[in-house]
């Protein structure tokens, strides 16, 4: 293996600067915040709620997709 190898650039270009590791913590965050607010929702506003889910749906799916 040269130390040029396709392997060792991904081991050092991406691997190493733990950008997987930031990308799963934000993408976590994001989502337990999106339920939070989901449920938050739901409770208060529950009338609202009922008569609105599938909007909700489809906001908070578009939320999840855009990140």
């Amino acid at each position: 293996m040269s130390p040029d190898s396709v392997s060792d650039q991904f081991v050092c270009r991406i691997w190493l600067t733990r950008l997987p590791l930031w990308d799963f913590m934000v993408t976590s965050t994001y989502n337990i915040l999106l339920m939070a607010s989901e449920r938050y929702v739901a409770v208060i506003y529950s009338i609202w709620y009922n008569n609105n889910v599938r909007f909700v749906s489809i906001l908070a799916s578009t939320f999840c997709l855009k990140y």
